[in-house]
């Protein structure tokens, strides 16, 4: 993921920017817990791990009992997670007491950490890096935004190593999407999105990397900008991105749009349900002042709106709606997941405590709302 990690003007550019990292960086209360508790959901399905930036915890949640424990005590995170397709393991970037940055991986079942890359003498330099994206074979773990002697580009890991198999260097990578086997990409691969114009600050190109050559094989413009996310359907065969007020459709194969709806919010945070492709767009709100409308949006394949899951009944004493990451369907397909806070200062609206929401993705109706004890929303991992 995450994670997720997401511009209107120089100052609302960087109130954009710092809510959609906030968004995606969870802010959870410090619960410790044996390294040799395993994590027994009440149910298949029915866990997610959400990461800290305040506490640094990686947190696993059982979503039918709102229990929360520790994943694994003594290891600091910087709120950016992604999971393997089977779900197995999840990675994290890490963070040192002394500040030094790396990526790890921990095995949720035995709340073990099995691989620590980066940190001091390592070939590879984590400090900036966003985005961790697992491959839809498992067989590679891209990091976008990091620098090898001097020179900036993107790495692959081993998974279950945390070897690295390639540097890519100066490839352009700010954030991505993991790309099943296609016509396009026959081995899979990742849909990047970052700049052309590295002088340029707004994120504008899509590029297309194999998993069998580690090669750049496509590249296309942003059919608007800014470029808000990109996400692939489940075939393959589309990316679905948010761009400027719009939501599109790109065929890969006939290189062109198939479809394109105005957005229903100016910064939406997609993501891929498990429900034939459906799309889920998330409202984060824009800036310090302008809360989210509180609905989450599903669209079809097609970009035809299904349906607004309302989530105002979850709003603050004030009636502000609850400002979101982005939402989550859990592995079974019957809840959706989205944590919701703000940080502890600066909302004009008013603060919001963090929260993980969850709803029932059959009919919309709400579950629960596990209080997380602390401040700001992010990314959500649900564990199979």
């Amino acid at each position: 993921m995450t994670r997720h990690a997401q511009q209107l003007g120089k100052t609302l550019l960087s109130d954009v920017l710092v809510r959609r990292w906030a968004v995606t960086l969870w802010l959870l209360v410090l619960v410790t817990c044996s390294p040799s508790d395993a994590l027994r959901p009440s149910a298949p399905g029915r866990l997610a791990v959400v990461a800290g930036l305040q506490s640094n915890r990686l947190l696993a949640v059982d979503l039918n009992s709102g229990t929360i424990k520790t994943l694994v005590p003594g290891v600091f995170t910087d709120g950016i997670i992604a999971g393997d397709p089977e779900g197995r393991l999840v990675f994290a970037r890490s963070r040192t007491v002394q500040g030094a940055r790396g990526v790890l991986a921990i095995e949720p079942a035995t709340s073990k950490t099995l691989w620590t890359a980066g940190g001091l003498g390592h070939e590879i330099d984590f400090s900036l890096s966003e985005t961790l994206v697992a491959s839809t074979a498992g067989d590679a773990l891209l990091v976008c935004n990091v620098v090898r002697a001097t020179k900036p580009g993107a790495v692959l890991l081993e998974p279950s190593t945390g070897r690295v198999l390639r540097f890519l260097d100066g490839l352009p990578c700010t954030s991505a999407s993991a790309m099943p086997p296609s016509g396009s990409l026959p081995s899979g691969g990742f849909a990047l999105f970052g700049r052309r114009d590295q002088s340029r600050r707004s994120i504008d190109s899509l590029f297309l990397l194999s998993a069998q050559t580690f090669e750049i094989v496509d590249s296309l413009a942003a059919p608007a900008s800014p470029l808000w996310g990109a996400v692939a359907a489940p075939d393959g065969r589309s990316l679905y991105l948010a761009a400027g007020t719009r939501l599109f459709k790109y065929d890969l194969a006939l290189k062109r749009i198939a479809a394109s709806v105005p957005s229903p919010i100016p910064l939406g945070l997609l993501t891929v349900g498990s429900r034939a492709g459906h799309l889920l767009l998330s409202d984060p709100g824009v800036s310090i002042d302008l809360p989210g409308l509180g609905f989450i949006y599903e669209y079809d394949g097609g970009l035809a709106l299904v349906r607004a899951i309302d989530l105002r009944s979850f709003s603050e004493a004030n009636g502000t709606p609850p400002t979101m990451g982005p939402a989550q369907l859990t592995t079974d397909g019957a809840l959706v997941v989205v944590a919701t806070g703000t940080p502890e200062r600066g909302s004009l609206y008013g603060v919001q405590r963090s929260r993980l929401l969850v709803v029932n993705y059959q009919d919309g109706a709400p579950v629960r709302a596990i209080n997380l004890k602390d401040w700001g929303a992010g990314l959500v991992l649900p564990l199979k």
